[in-house]
């Protein structure tokens, strides 16, 4: 990925680098901070819903929605 045109000069500049982290990258060092064990919890409920989700677009669940089908 090239990453020469991300962020903002200035940031880069500065003395503190870590300003310039994405967004995904923010949002994962809040749910490590703030989550804790909720956050296992969460993590295996996103599972359990993209297996759900793979399981109804096995059985063809979807292809209502698809109009290219």
């Amino acid at each position: 990925m090239n990453l020469a045109r991300m962020g903002d000069d200035w940031l880069r500049r500065s003395t503190s680098p870590e300003l310039t982290i994405s967004m995904i990258e923010t949002a994962e060092v809040g749910r490590r901070t703030f989550m804790g064990s909720a956050a296992r919890a969460q993590d295996e409920y996103a599972l359990q819903s993209q297996q759900r989700t793979a399981q109804a677009q096995a059985e063809g669940r979807f292809n209502a929605e698809d109009r290219r089908l």
